[in-house]
């Protein structure tokens, strides 16, 4: 016979049920509203953070790379560091500080005193400045020596090779401006020496060319203070062609014998005016019977062809003369003096 079921127990497990069932909702409820915030962390987590992850990592290489050839570059420069000594070690020669007993043993406290007695003395290498300050030196520490591999050791003697070539090469350029800047200076010395040497020359030519000119134009006023003027006419005097060809030929006489003539004393040599006399002259340059040239100061300079081709070929022998050298050398290619 089946047990008897009391229902007000079954009526108050089901009202318990039904209590149950708003809470449950509202967990829920509660759970969709904290989905989104679920789906952004998960984002952050396996999107965002291996993101941020990546770029720090990438940061730190590259910060590591920079550091590392800074430190690359400055150990292939070489040079030693000066670890500078405190003032207490300033007398010259460090010692290693004893060891404080704290609270060790008294026989192992004895043997760090044996051993601090009997430590051998670190000697201080003194490198004196440029000044000559004594209170001013740079106190070098010698470190102990330990092993060097050979690796290191090949280092750093190809470094000391590449500061001795680099030194080397400094002191030959150095050398080489020096004798360019000597050079140089002599060049211009002797240049501003031989323009000395020119113009001098040129200063005495010109003053012994105003000396000529003054003392021929005193002489010119003397002679001319010598003759006198008796009757003056502007009549033109007509010779026939033989005449004519007899005064050329006198005329042409008197101009070789006399080498350098005024055109006024030949004028009046031969009794014509001076205009006329000069027409004369131009005239018998132009049809080749008398070689020479004609004077600013009114003189007329006879040459010969055999002078003419002396100066052509001292021109072509130097192939660039300049005044002051054809004035110097003209008494040599020129007999400016009668024969």
């Amino acid at each position: 016979m089946a047990p008897a079921v009391d229902l007000e127990e079954q009526d108050a497990h089901w009202a318990k049920g039904l209590c149950r069932v708003p809470r449950q909702v509202a967990v829920l409820d509660k759970s969709l509203r904290l989905l989104p915030y679920s789906h952004k962390l998960v984002r952050m987590l396996f999107i965002n953070l291996p993101v941020y992850l990546t770029v720090l990592v990438i940061s730190c290489a590259i910060c590591g790379y920079l550091l590392w050839s800074f430190y690359s570059k400055k150990l292939k420069k070489g040079g030693t560091r000066i670890r500078h000594l405190p003032a207490a070690t300033a007398g010259g020669i460090r010692r290693r500080a004893p060891n404080v007993p704290t609270q060790r043993r008294p026989a192992a406290r004895m043997h760090v005193g044996e051993e601090t007695e009997n430590a051998p003395v670190e000697p201080v290498e003194r490198r004196p400045t440029t000044d000559g300050n004594d209170s001013d030196e740079t106190l070098l520490t010698e470190t102990p020596k330990k092993k060097v591999g050979a690796k290191k050791a090949a280092k750093i003697a190809e470094k000391e090779r590449r500061k001795e070539e680099r030194e080397a090469e400094e002191r030959f350029r150095e050398h080489q401006r020096k004798l360019e800047d000597q050079e140089i200076a002599k060049r211009k010395k002797a240049e501003s020496e031989e323009e000395r040497a020119v113009a001098a020359a040129l200063a005495s030519e010109a003053k012994r060319l105003e000396e000529e000119a003054a003392r021929e134009q005193a002489e010119y006023e003397k002679l001319k203070l010598e003759f006198s003027i008796e009757e003056e006419g502007t009549e033109v005097v007509h010779r026939d062609s033989k005449a004519e060809a007899e005064l050329t030929t006198q005329l042409i006489g008197a101009i070789k014998e006399a080498k350098i003539i005024p055109i006024e004393h030949l004028a009046l040599d031969f009794n014509l005016k001076t205009e006329a006399c000069v027409e004369k002259l131009k005239q018998l340059l132009a049809s080749g019977q008398l070689t020479g040239l004609l004077d600013d100061r009114g003189k007329f300079v006879y040459i010969t062809p055999d002078e003419y081709e002396a100066v052509a070929q001292f021109i072509e022998r130097r192939g660039r003369v300049t005044l002051a050298e054809l004035v110097e050398n003209g008494p040599k290619l020129l007999k400016l003096s009668a024969s």
